[in-house]
């Protein structure tokens, strides 16, 4: 299985971009950050760069390494590098969109209500969040 790479992208306007797509394993649309895999030749930060891009049509002029998990020690060998993306903007000239995805923008305000709601609930995606608030990218919950 290849790296995973993971981006939490905020806009100047403090909006988190979320992708909403199907996903056949559970049969429902799922509100996710944008995420991918590592390509052959392809550095994570590349990867995060080219899936934010893909799925959202969106560039970073920064990305900053939050940190590197192993999604599932028990099964996998693999690693998610997760990326806080901050002041990302509509790429110029806007590349087609990856079929399938609808772009959500989120206030950060409003993140905390779509987690404890369990409609932001991919749990790779709860660990970048955690470790973006951590970090200090991202005010705590509740404020």
């Amino acid at each position: 299985m290849p790296d995973y790479v993971t981006v939490l992208p905020v806009t100047p306007e403090h909006e988190v971009i979320l992708v909403r797509q199907y996903r056949p394993a559970i049969d429902s649309d799922s509100l996710e950050l944008p995420a991918g895999h590592v390509e052959d030749g392809e550095s994570p930060e590349e990867a995060a760069r080219r899936e934010l891009l893909e799925e959202t049509g969106h560039q970073a002029g920064s990305v900053e390494l939050l940190g590197c998990l192993h999604p599932d020690t028990g099964r996998l060998a693999n690693r998610q590098w997760s990326f806080f993306a901050p002041n990302v903007r509509l790429a110029n000239p806007v590349p087609k969109q990856e079929p399938g995805i609808e772009v959500v923008m989120c206030p950060v305000s409003e993140l905390w209500d779509l987690i404890d709601s369990s409609r932001l609930s991919h749990a790779l995606d709860l660990a970048v969040v955690s470790l973006a608030i951590l970090k200090k990218k991202l005010p705590p919950i509740g404020t």
